[in-house]
């Protein structure tokens, strides 16, 4: 190569260098947005060559503006999105508009544009107050909303008089604790407290139940039926006025017992009660007092004397629809031998 083009290329290349030391840019984004509330974000850009500038849309957003330039990436089985756009040379100016659909930070990442880096800026997402415990809210992110105690999915576990709904063991205020023996099915369940509400059961809370009709009132309770059911099983909300159902074993001793919401002040209920193949009877109290009890085996046909068995449903005591059909086998086997003998001899 002739010195005279080495010296050329070096001037080239200096010249781009000095191109690119001269791109300038601003961009401004509020310090502080509001959850739900559009914001905007402006880019401004000088002294660049026709090119294109991509930005990775930040969690927590939805695109307002310009929703035609977003596409997506599928990153390590996560859906990415971006902002890619066409800017001129010289001087671009560029607005974005979002809106927060959580409250906590956002960042937007640094960009890079021509050898040149827009420094990144985290935003935070505040509620505006008012006056309502939203979703997405909470004592940490809208102290104002969601006061100590409230509904929120925080356990705050502040003393202030008020048992937080979202506390299991943390709340000096809570009356019933994870650990007291009875599953307040308000907050326990099997998988946040085991201890008083029992193990697993199961990934979609399906499992064996006793569903128990009881008429309520003022002056006590009256057991009309109880079925053994294989369905769905829900937890109660959160718990004003409530009956306590203790399964009991032969002995009476205490297998298991559900702390149980009901709506008005009598009337005919429906309780789901977690089956048990060692409880053999069932005790109801109020405020303490026993208000009505029984066998299971008194209405459920798959209990006997000792235990429940659902695989027996409908069999009735001792025999299983297995038994049963051997059974029935057994007797048409037998009777066309007969008529098989009969018109043989005929």
């Amino acid at each position: 190569m002739k010195p005279m083009q080495i010296i050329m290329i070096v001037l080239l290349m200096l010249g781009a260098s000095v191109a690119y030391a001269s791109v300038q840019f601003t961009r401004e984004i509020p310090a502080t947005v509001y959850l739900g509330e559009e914001f905007r974000e402006t880019i401004v850009i000088s002294g660049h060559n026709s090119t294109s500038i991509e930005e990775r849309v930040p969690w927590l957003v939805d695109v307002v503006n310009p929703k035609e330039a977003v596409y997506k990436e599928d990153m390590a089985g996560l859906e990415v999105f971006f902002i890619k756009q066409n800017i001129p040379g010289v001087e671009a100016y560029l607005e974005r508009s979002f809106i927060p659909n959580a409250l906590g930070r956002i960042h937007f990442q640094a960009i890079s544009l021509q050898n040149q880096v827009i420094p990144a800026v985290d935003v935070k997402v505040e509620c505006r107050s008012n006056g309502v415990c939203g979703p997405g809210e909470d004592f940490q992110t809208c102290p104002k909303d969601c006061p100590t105690g409230s509904s929120d999915g925080i356990c705050d576990g502040i003393k202030d008089g008020k048992c937080d709904s979202d506390c299991i063991s943390d709340d000096p205020d809570c009356k019933f604790f994870c650990g007291d023996g009875t599953c307040d099915e308000s907050k326990e369940n099997n998988y946040n407290c085991p201890q008083d509400c029992g193990g697993f059961i199961g990934q979609y809370a399906v499992l064996n139940v006793y569903s128990v009709d009881v008429d309520f009132q003022a002056t006590g309770a009256e057991i009309k039926s109880i079925e053994l059911k294989e369905e769905p099983y829900f937890n109660q909300t959160e718990l004003s006025k409530f009956l306590v159902f203790k399964l009991l074993d032969k002995g009476k001793n205490q297998v298991a017992s559900y702390r149980k919401g009901f709506a008005a002040a009598s009337g005919s209920f429906e309780f789901k009660i977690p089956y048990s193949p060692k409880a053999v009877s069932l005790e109801i109290s109020k405020d303490g007092k026993t208000i009505a009890s029984t066998s299971l085996a008194e209405f459920a046909e798959d209990c006997t004397g000792s235990a429940c068995n659902i695989q027996d449903k409908g069999a009735g005591p001792g025999f299983s629809n297995g038994i049963w059909f051997v059974l029935a086998t057994i007797c048409i086997g037998l009777f066309g031998i007969f008529m098989w003998r009969k018109f043989r001899k005929a």
